[in-house]
């Protein structure tokens, strides 16, 4: 099966022979993003459904689907521009989160995160049939996740359901078990451009943000820490690695991996924190990663598209310049530069091979690059389409590649 947004504000699922299995209208603008949660992967919290789909459209609305009949679960306006990128968080290591029963245990919340070119990143909650959205111990620890407190997430201290924040709304419906409930982050982060791509990395809590205008990668603590905790951000975590699944507009998913938080010159990285996050003692702890190699702040580049390798140990970080980056998460140095073609108004978009040894690049002219990652030279060119790639998604069960272009088309490649 194949999942894309498209134009016309539309979700669709189509089998590989081309047949629509259903389609959803779920904006008044484009869909510009799409992410694919399995039930396995939601920690409970899919409500009955086999899969949820997360989908960002142009008008600033999030919208949660059920993967089985496309039914509208669950829709808010979190954003006044563009949402080019939805991602749902994966379940965190035990013990690294701080927030017990957050994204990794069944009755707790799904994070879903947005990144808008409203220059802001959004971390929701998804509670599905069942989940205690409505408990107070429960939707504390979810508030707590979000960077804020119980109160935050109710919108007042009533004890009654969430409310949307401002220009937000819900719809019921979905599954034959019920449907479920997406309560939008309070305080989105703020950054200094609008935001290009977001990417969970492999301990399941920390998101790298590409932001325009920018020569810093950024790192977001997702869950936030304790007081006092602050200085965990240069600590290595490991996760088991996880597979992507096939569609258009999906991000791939995340494996094993680490990072650390210090460190001079290129990839030298300063830690802040995201004002008012701290209403319930918690800290939400950004980093800034230079992507320079001479350590410098000149914007000679920025981030336009991120992919986390199978193992986690490397992030892939497509620029708005001829240049690839292959930066290592221990330490945020660069291993590799890859050099593409670009022109005016390149969307680039990137994906690994399931072994690790090649990656996808979106280049001019509809085509799609193969790059071996040791000698990074470039082994095979795709002719994908006849207008720009939009974006891309790596199957790496049945080693498959999907692709999605401006020419109203999508590909498979095997």
């Amino acid at each position: 099966m194949l999942l894309t947004g498209c134009s016309d504000g539309c979700v669709r699922l189509v089998s590989f022979d081309g047949a629509l299995v259903w389609e959803r209208a779920v904006g008044s603008g484009g869909v510009l993003s799409v992410d694919l949660l399995l039930s396995g992967d939601s920690g409970g919290g899919s409500g009955g459904c086999s899969a949820l789909v997360a989908a960002g459209s142009m008008d600033g609305s999030v919208s949660v689907l059920s993967g089985d009949t496309g039914a509208l679960l669950s829709t808010c306006r979190p954003h006044t521009k563009y949402v080019v990128r939805v991602v749902w968080a994966p379940p965190s290591v035990d013990g690294v989160n701080g927030v017990d029963g957050v994204n990794g245990e069944c009755g707790a919340p799904t994070l879903l995160v947005s990144a808008s070119h409203d220059q802001t990143v959004g971390v929701h909650l998804w509670w599905g049939a069942g989940q205690g959205a409505a408990g107070g111990g429960g939707r504390a620890a979810a508030a707590a996740a979000a960077g804020g407190s119980a109160a935050d997430v109710d919108g007042g201290n009533d004890g009654g359901d969430p409310e949307p924040a401002s220009g937000s709304s819900y719809a019921g419906g979905g599954c034959s078990s019920g449907g479920g409930a997406l309560s939008p982050d309070p305080r989105p982060i703020p950054f200094s451009g609008p935001v290009h791509d977001v990417c969970v990395l492999g301990d399941g809590v920390t998101l790298a943000v590409a932001v325009k205008g920018s020569n810093y990668l950024s790192l977001v603590d997702l869950v936030g820490r304790p007081a006092g905790a602050a200085g965990a951000a240069g600590a290595a975590w490991a996760a088991g690695a996880a597979g992507s699944q096939a569609g258009a507009g999906a991000g791939a998913g995340a494996g094993a991996g680490a990072r650390a938080g210090t460190g001079t010159g290129a990839g030298a990285t300063s830690t802040g924190s995201h004002p008012g996050s701290g209403t319930s003692g918690r800290t939400r702890n950004v980093s800034r990663v230079n992507m320079n190699e001479a350590g410098d702040d000149h914007v000679s580049l920025s981030a336009r598209a991120l992919s986390l390798s199978p193992d986690g140990r490397h992030l892939l970080v497509a620029t708005d310049s001829t240049r690839a980056l292959l930066l290592r998460t221990c330490s945020w140095k660069a291993s590799r530069v890859m050099f593409v073609p670009s022109e005016q108004f390149h969307s680039p978009a990137c994906a690994w091979h399931r072994d690790g040894a090649y990656v996808y690049l979106s280049a001019p002219a509809g085509q799609v690059w193969v790059l071996h990652v040791g000698s990074c030279r470039v082994v095979a060119k795709l002719c994908a389409h006849k207008g720009g790639v939009r974006n891309l998604d790596y199957d790496a069960a049945r080693n498959l590649l999907a692709t999605c272009s401006l020419d109203r088309s999508c590909r498979m490649f095997r």
